[in-house]
């Protein structure tokens, strides 16, 4: 059993606390509620800073990307059309690299 100090009174604690008399005092006397002073900021809310521009794309690039599609679609017309020209399927994988790589390149485009 021990007995606790607070602002406004005494409490007993230990086993049996609720079955002793406890010295109470006003809520008032207890507690001391503060008022909290309001910010006095500049601006009412937050506005978050703009991103930077992206550099220019360097002026051949859009070339090669058109360079690299069209040369991709020369490579397919040509294994369809001279049946022999030489590499066989692969001319249609080459084809299609060029191709995608030209969508790549263009995509890089700004």
């Amino acid at each position: 059993m021990g007995i606790i100090v607070h602002r406004g009174g005494l409490s007993v604690t230990g086993p049996h606390q609720y079955d002793r008399p406890v010295l109470q005092t006003s809520l008032s006397a207890r507690c001391q509620v503060m008022s909290v002073p309001k910010s006095r900021s500049k601006r009412s809310t937050y506005t978050p800073p703009k991103p930077p521009k992206p550099k220019p794309s360097p002026p051949w690039l859009p070339w090669l990307g058109i360079v690299l599609v069209l040369l991709g679609l020369v490579v397919i017309l040509l294994h369809y059309v001279v049946a022999a020209f030489p590499g066989g399927n692969w001319n249609l994988l080459i084809g299609f690299g060029l191709m995608a790589g030209g969508l790549v390149v263009l995509s890089q485009w700004r």
